[in-house]
């Protein structure tokens, strides 16, 4: 045992060894509840798995900026689906950073916390903050945005994952509070290849796995892993095993974009879930020639001009999910027609109308059920 002093206070504790600067390793922050104070407690390593998947090299690119581009703090923001790669790549790069790491899970807050990490007995350390959307919300952000800013003697590295890009306002265009921001989507085909090719016992069961993912509306390697393990263990396709997994039914986003003659219109944000209608509203009708139909022309200023496209087993066999970076559907003529729906004329391809086009930019993934 020794005697501890810190200002009046002696305390006797087991010390088993004393440092300079915070060593090499992973911390999870806590606070005792009792006096408040804030301490590390020492976690397991990260493991990398025996094979690591993908393409993880901006790894190098957030290291050599760190080392010869950043006097002070440096920000990274991944963003995406879980189970897209976010955690391995930040793994990976805490890893080869050879720096402590320092794990925030609780919204810490206030000048003891900010005391706590502008110490200068930590050193340059990375504070890594898993699903920051959920640890921090709006009201409580400020003390971390007041560390970010580098408005304190310190070389931190913030590391963020976030579940959706649907991320505070306050860290998007502020490169001094996060500089790199790299986003996760669906899996890359090729990379779904070779975890199958590694994975999957019955080979004959590898079209339905493809099945699956258009219906699901996601590909993620978390759900293509656990999907191969359910059919390797019972035998069964992907779509038997997949009517037993936890997901639940949501939505995929969109900016939705006309193309008219040649010429781009911007149409408002639409959503869809497979096998429904995806409605289309435009912003503006001033492009589309007039249409006129028993004589009875709507007047511009009281409609709504909609396009409803039928996204179903009749349909061609195109799947947004096929295109990470959009897709774009044509519609001939003579598939439209004219309905009134709560007192809103709607023109669903009129005979007359040029052929038109629609490219769909996906903003934000979802699961989507459709067993």
């Amino acid at each position: 045992m020794s005697i501890i002093q810190s200002g009046h206070r002696f305390t006797l504790t087991d010390v088993s060894a004393t440092h300079d600067k915070l060593p090499v390793g992973n911390y999870m922050l806590k606070r005792d509840p009792r006096s408040g104070e804030f301490y590390l407690v020492q976690k397991e390593a990260f493991v990398m798995p025996t094979k690591v998947y993908g393409d993880h090299s901006i790894v190098d690119r957030w290291l050599k900026s760190w080392k010869h581009n950043s006097s002070k703090n440096l920000g990274i923001l991944l963003a995406g689906l879980k189970g897209t790669g976010k955690t391995i790549t930040s793994q990976k790069f805490c890893m080869e950073s050879n720096m402590p790491v320092i794990l925030v899970g609780e919204p810490f807050e206030g000048t003891e916390f900010v005391d706590f990490l502008t110490d200068p007995k930590l050193g340059e350390c990375i504070v890594f903050i898993d699903e920051f959307e959920k640890v921090y919300n709006r009201d409580n952000q400020y003390d971390m945005l007041s560390l970010m800013d580098g408005n304190f003697s310190t070389k931190l590295v913030f590391l963020l994952t976030v579940n959706e890009e649907r991320i505070s306002d306050y860290l998007i265009n502020r490169l001094n509070r996060i500089k790199y921001r790299k986003s996760y989507g669906d899996l890359e085909f090729d990379i779904i290849e070779e975890v199958i090719d590694d994975m999957l016992i019955n080979k004959d069961h590898k079209e339905s796995i493809y099945t699956f993912f258009e219906k699901v509306n996601m590909r993620t390697f978390d759900l293509l892993t656990n999907l191969i393990k359910e059919m390797n263990l019972f035998g069964e396709d992907a779509i038997d095993c997949g009517r037993h997994l936890n997901l639940k039914p949501e939505e995929k986003y969109y900016n939705v974009t006309e193309i008219f003659e040649g010429k781009e219109y911007e149409c408002y944000p639409s959503h869809w879930i497979p096998g429904n209608d995806i409605d289309v509203s435009r912003r503006s009708v001033e492009h589309l020639p007039e249409y006129n139909q028993s004589n009875k022309k709507p007047s511009k200023d009281d409609r709504e001009l909609e396009k409803l496209l039928r996204m179903g087993e009749e349909q061609p066999k195109t799947n947004i999910s096929d295109l990470p970076s959009g897709w774009e559907i044509e519609l001939d003529k003579g598939e439209y027609e004219i309905v009134e729906r709560n007192g809103k004329t709607m023109i669903i391809q009129p005979n007359n109308y040029p052929k038109v086009q629609y490219r769909f930019k996906e903003t934000g993934t979802k699961a989507s059920l459709v067993f």
